[in-house]
């Protein structure tokens, strides 16, 4: 079954689709059977039961996954004619950024996490004789303030390996549900001193609780605005909460969300996003459009980190002007 064929299927009572060529090899390669019960989500099951029994015309979505290749497909289904029209949802390139999302990324964390493991035991090392040279000099002595520099140097250096390891690794026990527009808030306030000159607005009607690193969440925020103000220190960026509600599990629109609440988070800003080559390597580890020493180029890398741990989501949309980042967290409902 090619990209954007569409297969016309007849379907009985008993949900089984009669056999059609192009359709059945794509059946085969998933190992799903002809029975549409095969297809949905289990978690999900009772909604589609309901959608059915009503006998009325209702879409839905798929999600057909091997180790290597994950595919959606999208369902117009008639219950009462007896018919599905399946339409492929993902074109090639889209298959490509889903294998970096599922392997690549995967990869990249494990990797950094072995390095800064490795890293982490050459400080141990060094620091205890950075203050065993410390404790020798006395503040008149013309070296002290270099070794006093460089001790502050390699506490920084150790604290902030730690955090990307612990990030990398990222235990499930950290996630845990909290109010956020005291942080939100607190953020604003400290981007003022931060960020000279950038205007920032936020849209939030509601103490929403969300499932995160509460820890971690102010420092999510302030990857954005930071990257923001280095891009463009006169810009202006709004941070948009509203709730979202996904009915059933990798259904349109957000087809790459499973059944549940979220918070929706949009951060856009008004100066042109990045180019194309850009966005493809945006994610990676020490990638930077900035000059070597100003940037580490890390901060978009730990923010996807965090919301993959997190069970949440994490992606930039483009557009002809600006673009924006959209982040998914999930929700309590109170």
């Amino acid at each position: 079954m090619s990209e954007f064929s569409v297969a016309s299927l007849m379907v009985n009572q008993d949900k089984t689709v009669s056999p059609d060529t192009e359709w059945d090899q794509v059946l085969a390669i998933f190992k799903k059977t002809d029975s549409l019960t095969t297809w949905i989500n289990p978690s999900d099951y009772d909604v589609f039961e309901d959608k059915w029994d009503r006998g009325t015309p209702f879409d839905w979505t798929v999600r057909f996954s091997t180790s290597l290749l994950t595919r959606y497909y999208h369902l117009s289904i008639h219950p009462a004619a007896g018919t599905v029209l399946v339409t492929p949802l993902i074109c090639f390139q889209d298959y490509q950024e889903q294998l970096l999302t599922d392997y690549k990324i995967p990869g990249i964390r494990k990797t950094l996490s072995s390095f800064l493991h490795d890293f982490n035991n050459h400080l141990t090392v060094l620091l205890p004789n950075m203050e065993a040279a410390l404790m020798f000099s006395t503040p008149e002595a013309k070296n002290h303030k270099y070794l006093s520099a460089s001790m502050k140097g390699m506490d920084n250096l150790n604290a902030y390996a730690n955090l990307v390891s612990t990030l990398c690794r990222a235990p499930r026990a950290m996630v845990r549900f909290f109010p956020i527009s005291g942080l939100v808030l607190e953020v604003t306030k400290e981007a003022e001193t931060r960020y000279p000159g950038l205007k920032i607005s936020v849209v939030l009607e509601d103490d929403f609780q969300i499932a995160f690193y509460q820890e971690f969440f102010k420092d999510l925020l302030h990857i954005f605005l930071k990257n923001a103000w280095e891009n463009q220190p006169e810009d202006q960026v709004i941070l948009s909460f509203s709730a979202f509600t996904q009915p059933h599990s990798h259904c349109l629109p957000e087809y790459d969300l499973t059944r549940g609440n979220y918070l929706k988070l949009v951060i856009s800003q008004t100066a042109p996003g990045p180019d194309a080559e850009t966005r493809t390597r945006m994610f990676d580890p020490f990638f930077t459009t900035r000059s070597k020493g100003k940037d580490e180029g890390i901060g978009l890398t730990l923010a996807r980190n965090m919301m993959d741990c997190a069970n949440g989501t994490l992606k930039y949309i483009p557009s002809s002007d600006a673009g924006h980042f959209q982040l998914f967290f999930q929700r309590a409902v109170t």
